[in-house]
């Protein structure tokens, strides 16, 4: 059909429309031919449809087609619950990874350099020279401290 109302009688012939919608289409439907044909062909298709007979499903095929319902909804909650604990197992190890295994914080050490000090007395200060005796107990005693300078 070529009327650019043919989609819109489907819609009204099935009381899919709105009311300003479905008055609209009556009055087109009361002026044109076309439609008022294809109205008559959905009327007619509507009562052939209606007295068809509705094929039955025998009940041990109904009895089965439950049955196997039941047993795929059973398999999904089986399913859901073994991904439910595994989402919670891979949440427990990550959160005792967060709290437990966090790194220190990273902490540079200051490296120390220790170099030796030659604490012996040059040769114009010996004590065989005339040295002052205080020098030569103070290098003397500077000598037997170890390399860091502490006692």
């Amino acid at each position: 059909m070529s009327c650019e109302y043919s989609r819109d009688l489907h819609a009204w012939h099935d009381g899919e429309l709105s009311d300003s919608a479905q008055r609209r289409i009556e009055a087109h439907v009361a002026e044109c031919e076309q439609c008022r044909q294809e109205l008559r062909e959905l009327q007619s298709l509507s009562r052939v449809l209606a007295a068809m007979q509705r094929p039955t499903m025998p009940q041990d095929a109904k009895q089965r087609l439950g049955d196997s319902l039941l047993i795929g909804q059973r398999s999904l909650l089986r399913m859901a619950e073994l991904l439910s604990a595994a989402a919670a197992l891979i949440l427990a190890v990550g959160l005792a990874f967060l709290v437990q295994g966090r790194p220190a914080p990273n902490r540079t050490s200051t490296a120390v350099e220790v170099t030796a000090i030659d604490y012996s007395l040059p040769d114009e200060m010996s004590p065989l020279d005339g040295g002052a005796p205080e020098s030569i107990e103070l290098a003397q005693w500077l000598e037997g401290l170890p390399a860091t300078g502490q006692p």
